[in-house]
């Protein structure tokens, strides 16, 4: 909700002349020396800071505490030793710097108002129990699905099964053709994100390979245990999906039923999923307390 907020708040002038302060968004003109010479794309004017935000290098933000509007200053400071350009690493720098004005960050309340611009809420209560209950199902189904992969993979732990390369090139094939497809989406490529082909399939064997492990290990369980897909799991599954989409169920249905490969995949589906649950219903499960970090790049992992 904070979040949702903040892309709803605005940037609002200062109606009191007072000094800048930590938390104000400054506007400035600057112009950087180095060595008593001009420092190659060290200027900006009308360049937006918020004081405090550590945006800048060290020991800049600080020196324009305390500054009035209209004034000029000289802030001296030095650049970082791990700076990403080498010459500048450690060295000192001083800015000719103009305080040209002060805004502050305007957010809206949380009431009703609010909550009306977002569709189909009446109160603040209805959004907020809406949020509540999206990030709730995102939880569960991120837990089902971590639940699932373990279940995968301490299958595949405890069956040795040798697979020819041939399945694992298919699998990767397919991995590939699906990250080019999104990448594409998102205007990406895969040498923007400083792969080729060959290092992908590098970086990702292991991967194709267990999912082709998986995969056979699912298929041949479900023909052990007899396990079959009618027509009413179809149904009730298309239901499910048209529901949770918000697509009506007649387009659903029409998609999944008339095209044979969609039909198989979605059947496919549900078969390993009803594998799980049968492996699920046998195992031994031990729940794990979540480990918080307070680094991102851990949670990320």
């Amino acid at each position: 909700l904070e979040k949702m907020r903040e892309n709803f708040s605005q940037l609002v002038p200062l109606a009191e002349e007072r000094a800048a302060m930590l938390g104000d968004h400054a506007t400035i003109d600057f112009e950087g020396f180095v060595d008593g010479e001009k420092l190659e794309h060290g200027d900006a004017t009308d360049y937006q800071l918020e004081l405090g935000s550590g945006s800048f290098i060290p020991g800049f933000e600080e020196q324009v505490v305390g500054m009035l509007a209209g004034e000029r200053k000289r802030i001296k400071a030095v650049f970082p030793e791990n700076y990403n350009d080498e010459k500048l690493s450690g060295k000192p720098v001083e800015f000719d710097v103009t305080l040209k004005g002060l805004s502050a960050r305007e957010v809206p309340e949380f009431d009703d108002a609010f909550a009306q611009e977002f569709g189909n809420f009446d109160t603040f209560a209805d959004l907020r129990s809406k949020v509540a209950e999206t990030y709730e199902k995102q939880e569960l189904d991120r837990i089902d699905r971590d639940f699932k992969d373990a279940l995968v993979q301490a299958l595949i732990e405890n069956n040795n099964l040798d697979i020819p390369d041939t399945l694992v090139e298919r699998q990767l094939v397919n991995m590939l053709e699906n990250t080019k497809k999104r990448l594409q989406y998102q205007q990406l490529t895969l040498e923007m994100m400083g792969l080729d082909e060959q290092a992908y399939k590098s970086q990702f064997r292991t991967v194709a390979s267990n999912q082709v492990k998986g995969a056979l290990l699912l298929q041949e369980l479900s023909v052990m245990n007899g396990i079959q897909i009618s027509d009413e799991d179809i149904e009730q599954r298309i239901r499910r999906i048209a529901a949770e989409s918000g697509q009506e169920y007649e387009k659903v249905s029409k998609y999944y039923l008339k095209g044979k490969e969609a039909k198989e995949n979605l059947s496919e589906q549900i078969k390993e999923e009803k594998v799980l649950e049968l492996i699920a219903s046998k195992a031994e499960i031990t729940e794990l307390e979540r480990q918080i970090t307070e680094n991102p790049a851990q949670l990320a992992d």
